[in-house]
Parts: structure tokens; C-alpha cells; sequence
């Protein structure tokens, strides 16, 4: 009798330890934010090369962990553009579609790192609303 007990203890505990984690992953994190920034006035204008400020806005996003970028702008009017920017400032990931709307794009972030959202307004409206959606990895 002792033996059947310890070893359906013992078995027990090994299935313990072999189950899969049950646990679910973080909820994804969302945010959506209105920007505002002055038309350039240069159709070919490529956001890192406006000279101004003026006509952009960054938005930083610190990514947590492995997962997947998703974001969408609309613009209130005419053409907006959006890009994503890695700590050093080069471009990983863009929407620059003229007259697109809504732009947007998908990058799958590999690790956690510091990351910019950054959106310009070469011939748009006043404003434009931006969403973004970071999904953790599985």
C-alpha cells in the first residue's frame, strides 16, 4: 500500500513539472493620440528630411518584449505620412502612401528596445489621429 501511494505521488509530481504553462500572455497595449503639425507644402518631402519640426511629431514607444507593432493613422485631410524610427533614428518600418488613408503598417519587434513613432504632414489637414497596438509574442 505504501509503495501505490508513493509511487502515485511521485507521478503526480512529475506531470506537474511536464504540463505546459497555463499562464496567458500580457494584454496587448493600446494607444491612439491626435497630432497636429503644419503642412510642409513639398509633396516629395520625406519626414526625416523636413527641416522643421514644425511639420512632425515624434511619439516614443518603449516595446517591452517580443511581439508585433501594428499602426494605423488617418488624417484629417489630404496627406499625412508615418514612420517608425529604431533608438538610433534609422527608419525600420514607414507608410508614406500619397493621399492613403488610413496609413498604417505591421513590424515585428524582435526584443525589447526604445522606439519612435513618427508622423509628418507634407500636404494634409491640420491634424491626424494615430493607433497603435503592441501584441506580445506568444
Amino acid at each position: 500500500m505504501r509503495r501505490a501511494v508513493l509511487a502515485t505521488t511521485v507521478l503526480a509530481g512529475i506531470g506537474a513539472l511536464v504540463l505546459p504553462s497555463s499562464a496567458a500572455p500580457p494584454k496587448p497595449i493600446t494607444k491612439t493620440y491626435t497630432v497636429t503639425a503644419a503642412p510642409s507644402g513639398i509633396a516629395s518631402a520625406y519626414c526625416t528630411n523636413m527641416p522643421t519640426t514644425h511639420e512632425k511629431h515624434y511619439e516614443p514607444f518603449s516595446a517591452p518584449a517580443k511581439g508585433t507593432l501594428k499602426v494605423s493613422m488617418t488624417a484629417s485631410a489630404g496627406d499625412w505620412d508615418i514612420f517608425l524610427l529604431d533608438a538610433a533614428g534609422s527608419t525600420i518600418a514607414e507608410s508614406a502612401s500619397l493621399g492613403l488613408d488610413p496609413e498604417s503598417y505591421t513590424y515585428k519587434v524582435k526584443k525589447a528596445q526604445k522606439l519612435s513613432l513618427l508622423t509628418c504632414n507634407p500636404l494634409g489637414g491640420p491634424t491626424a489621429t494615430v493607433t497603435y497596438t503592441f501584441t506580445f509574442a506568444a
